[in-house]
């Protein structure tokens, strides 16, 4: 929305949506995952933090997702996606306010690490930004659709 008042106008507001961003990075209560594997123990256990992946990068890429955020809200959705089904899936969000849409972005963050994998990765960086519902309710039917495939073997 043109009018949106949510969007962060102060350093110290942008400030705060990082430090969401990067609580719910770390986050590993009520993850989706398995997390006695040993990959998410190698990733995301308490202390893996300071081995796997770095404060400081996790902090770069938390800034990168708020600044593409408020990009989206202020500038309008221009990026260079050339596949029409996921430009529709943004333009499907372009109701959200700036608040709406990095709330969903949080959550999906504490919930799913692989999502987190992805981002620091920097990959699908804009259909996540731009799409974060579609992005979160698929995350969540990957989840249900694994868990069957488990135990039908």
């Amino acid at each position: 929305p043109s009018d949106d008042d949510t969007i962060p106008d102060t350093a110290e507001a942008e400030r705060e949506y990082v430090r969401e961003l990067f609580t719910a990075m770390y986050n590993t209560e009520g993850a989706l995952e398995k997390t006695n594997s040993s990959r998410f123990k190698y990733r995301w256990s308490s202390g893996a933090e300071s081995t796997f992946y770095k404060p400081w990068d996790v902090e770069k890429c938390c800034w990168r997702i708020l600044k593409r955020a408020i990009e989206l809200h202020t500038v309008g959705f221009n990026w260079p996606i050339f596949d029409l089904a996921l430009q529709k899936k943004i333009r499907s969000s372009r109701d959200y306010t700036f608040k709406e849409r990095m709330r969903i972005i949080i959550d999906l963050l504490k919930i799913s690490k692989k999502t987190c994998e992805t981002v620091l990765k920097m990959e699908k960086m804009d259909s996540f930004v731009g799409a974060p519902k579609c992005y979160y309710d698929r995350v969540r039917m990957n989840v249900k659709n694994n868990d069957k495939k488990e135990q039908a073997l």
